[in-house]
């Protein structure tokens, strides 16, 4: 059996850490820009750490409701990690590496929490791991990216296509994730 999709509010005010899982590429940006809105329109920032096409999706719908990014990344206040490129840098021996991931993910958002007030953090890793099929290392991937919603002040939206977990063998893995 399937799990069935979590319709959560992406809104910072009801939840640190939400989870998102989605079928519809399109409900996800808009889902996205819903969250990302209020960060970049208070003088907040934010974070993505996602693939090139979700993040051009993004950006086009933040730049349609008159969001100048260019001016954000100017600010030090948009941040874009690729989601594949991210993974790779901080994998090593098959396994995701917390000194790594602090150094290249952590520091910096934490960085960005020291002179923004409203900072929200989108992320893919895990997601891209599901999909590749490294459910242990998703886990453990996952346990990192708790930490900084524990010790930061940060919102936290991560999405995971459904079909990452379509295989019902997949379904002790989903819950360990989630």
């Amino acid at each position: 059996e399937n799990p069935e999709p979590v319709h959560a509010s992406p809104h910072a005010d009801e939840a640190r850490h939400v989870t998102r899982f989605y079928d519809d590429e399109e409900a996800l940006t808009v889902e996205l820009a819903d969250f990302a809105l209020p960060a970049l329109e208070s003088g907040g920032a934010f974070v993505c750490i996602a693939r090139p096409a979700h993040m051009q999706a993004l950006a086009a719908a933040l730049g349609e409701r008159g969001v100048d990014l260019a001016a954000a990344a100017a600010e030090r206040r948009w941040l874009w990690l690729d989601c594949a490129g991210t993974l790779e840098a901080i994998t090593h021996g098959g396994a995701p590496d917390r000194e790594v991931f602090v150094r290249l993910v952590a520091k910096p958002i934490e960085a960005i929490c020291a002179r923004c007030e409203n900072v929200r953090v989108f992320g893919e890793m895990v997601a891209l791991q599901c999909e590749r099929g490294d459910y242990a290392g998703a886990v453990q991937l996952e346990g990192f990216c708790n930490e900084i919603v524990e010790k930061l002040p940060v919102a936290v939206f991560c999405a995971y296509p459904m079909a990452s977990f379509a295989d019902p063998r997949t379904h002790a893995d989903f819950t360990r994730i989630c």
